[in-house]
């Protein structure tokens, strides 16, 4: 009857059970944390006491992996407007407070006819391109769509 009584107690504490985290500092002044117990030659700065969370509910990991996939689209589509060229900026409206993306049409516009002169010239070019000239065909798009 004693033993059912202690594994009992010790399920119970198991279930709360709480993991350290300790920073050791060597002679040379560089830290480490780790769970287990200082090294030799090493003292012990701090212990902090955790309880380790619970796993994540299916529920759970599916909202994060829907949040993960939707910022993913939003990444995607946002880069995709970068690389057209679309230069969003945003303003904040007086009466509601919320934020309306405006784009930059003059820059939109000689960001796209850089675009548009590379492209003419890398077909002049054909396949007789080095470096130096996608380097300097690159810096000038670049400097366009700032």
């Amino acid at each position: 009857m004693k033993w059912i009584f202690s594994v009992l107690i010790l399920i119970a504490a198991s279930a709360h059970a709480q993991d350290v985290i300790r920073k050791c500092v060597d002679a040379k002044g560089h830290a480490s944390f780790q769970s287990a117990t200082c090294p030799a030659g090493s003292r012990e700065v701090k212990a902090q006491t955790y309880t380790p969370e619970p796993p994540l509910t299916y529920e759970q990991q599916r909202a994060r992996a829907l949040a993960d996939q939707k910022r993913k689209q939003e990444a995607d589509t946002m880069a995709r407007m970068a690389g057209r060229g679309h230069r969003v900026q945003s303003r904040r409206t007086s009466s509601s407070g919320a934020v309306i993306p405006v784009e930059n049409t003059s820059n939109a516009a000689r960001c796209n006819a850089a675009k548009v002169r590379r492209q003419r010239q890398l077909d002049t070019m054909g396949l007789y391109r080095n470096y130096d000239h996608l380097s300097g065909l690159d810096a000038m798009v670049r400097e366009a769509c700032k």
